[in-house]
Order: structure tokens, then sequence, then C-alpha cells
């Protein structure tokens, strides 16, 4: 007796079972292998981003600086660095030579003020979000009502410190504040450490350490020269000039040269600014 050709019910129902299965087997590891890029992407992208972000604070920092030419009745002063503790984090202020114009034409010049803080990050759960916001002039008002630029520089921040290094006491703090006149009036720490951890989005910290160097610490004197008389001296004695180009005040329009081949051009004297 011949066997019919075709397939039975159950070589039917153990076909269906196989494939059922290699297809379950091919989408778990399709959705575990997409699931391990995201993870990996998003670990990346918030690498490169808490590295962009110390970077940019780290450049800040070195071109902060502090002017003598404040009004000291006024109570906002233009130039400042004020860091203190807000929001489980350094609140950090200051104003710095680091602004870039936002465009080619743009009429604006190299200071600014910068605010690093911390906000809350609603995709992360207990976790914060680095902001910085750059005003794009200075003005003797509370700095947080100037109009500044805010972006939100990493996402996932869990811990945000600051130590700054006071070399009149030879040692680290951890608050820094010119605007008041029992903190750090006129002058700027020497080394300011910064530590930053990001969550990579799995619970995992990654800790990141560096450090700045404010390379104008002292403040500066910004107020013009004065015009007064200079002395000077030349081969045919002391002679006498002012700062705004005027002949000498002996009467004589143009010194001899010593040679004796002609008149010489005269000696004009240099007013150098004082700048400390």
């Amino acid at each position: 007796m011949k066997r019919p050709l075709g397939f039975t019910l159950v070589e039917m129902i153990v076909a269906m079972t196989l494939v059922a299965f290699m297809s379950f087997l091919l989408i778990s590891t399709v959705r575990t292998t997409r699931a391990a890029q995201a993870v990996s992407e998003e670990r990346s992208e918030r690498t490169f981003a808490a590295a962009a972000a110390l970077d940019m604070l780290v450049s800040d920092i070195n071109m902060a600086y502090l002017s003598m030419a404040e009004d000291a009745t006024v109570e906002f002063k233009r130039t400042f660095f004020k860091a203190v503790f807000d929001l489980g984090g350094m609140d950090v202020m200051f104003s710095t030579l680091s602004h870039r114009p936002s465009s080619r034409n743009a009429k604006e010049s190299d200071s600014c003020v910068v605010h690093y803080r911390l906000e809350r990050d609603p995709e992360s759960k207990g976790r914060y979000s680095l902001v910085r916001s750059e005003s794009y002039r200075l003005e003797a008002s509370d700095p947080l009502n100037l109009p500044a630029r805010t972006r939100r520089l990493v996402r996932g921040v869990a811990v945000f410190e600051m130590w700054f290094f006071d070399p009149t006491r030879d040692e680290w703090i951890d608050t820094w504040d010119t605007t008041t006149l029992d903190g750090q009036n006129q002058r700027l720490p020497s080394l300011v450490r910064i530590h930053l951890g990001v969550d990579t989005g799995t619970g995992f910290i990654m800790h990141f350490h560096t450090m700045a160097r404010p390379h104008i610490q002292e403040p500066l004197n910004l107020l013009p020269a004065t015009g007064r008389v200079t002395q000077f001296k030349t081969q045919e004695g002391t002679r006498g000039g002012s700062s705004d180009g005027s002949r000498p005040s002996d009467g004589s329009s143009r010194p001899s040269r010593p040679d004796g081949g002609g008149p010489s051009r005269p000696v004009r004297p240099i007013e150098m600014p004082k700048v400390q």
C-alpha cells in the first residue's frame, strides 16, 4: 500500500512550532541588540556632552576677571565671581572675557557674565541638568535679570562640585564670593578644581575631574592714563613733553643731532597706562 503524498497534521504542528520558536529567538536578539546600542549611544552622548561642558567651564574660568573701575555705592557690581551651593550642587556666576560674538558683524565686546547652575531633569528622576546662561553685556544691576542665552549642556547630572584654592590662606575652600566684604573681595582663586558626575542612563555614574587656572587673578585697572608732563632724557640734556604730543618747553622746535648732521626728529614722550 502506497503512502499518500504530503504532511501529516503532527508534522505540520511540529514545523510551525519550530518556526515560531526560531522567530522568537530572532526577535529577542534584535531587541537586545537595539537596547544595547541605545544604551551605548546614550552613554557616548553624555560622555561627550560632559567633556564639552567641562572644557567650556574651564575656558570661562580661565578668562574670568575683576575690574577696579566699579562704583562702590551701587548694590550690584559689573564684574564679580560668586560660587555657592544650591540645589544639591554648585551655582557659579562670574564675569569673563571669553564671550564670542553671536554673528560676524555683531557689536558685542569680549566681556560677558556666565552662569552655571543645576536644574531638575524631567527625564531622569533624582538627577539634574547642567545649564549655562551667557549675557551679552555687563550692567550694574541684578545679574539674574540680565538678558541671556541659556543652553542645557548635560543631562543626568548627579554630582557637580568645585573647590577653590585661596593663596592667602594656603588652603582649598568650597565657596568663593567677591560680592561681600567678608568674602574674597577683589581677588580670584589661583586654582579651581571641578568634579562632575553624570548618570549614563543605567544608574552607573561616570566621574569627570579637571582643573582651571584664572589667568587674571588681580583686578584690572581700566582707568585711562592722565596727560601729565613727562620728563625724559636725551644726549643734549633733560627735556619736557606731554602725552598729547606738544613741543618741548625750552622753545626749540627741532633739536640738532649729536654728530652735527642737521636737525633730528624730536623725541616724543610716551605715557603708558597704569595696569595692575
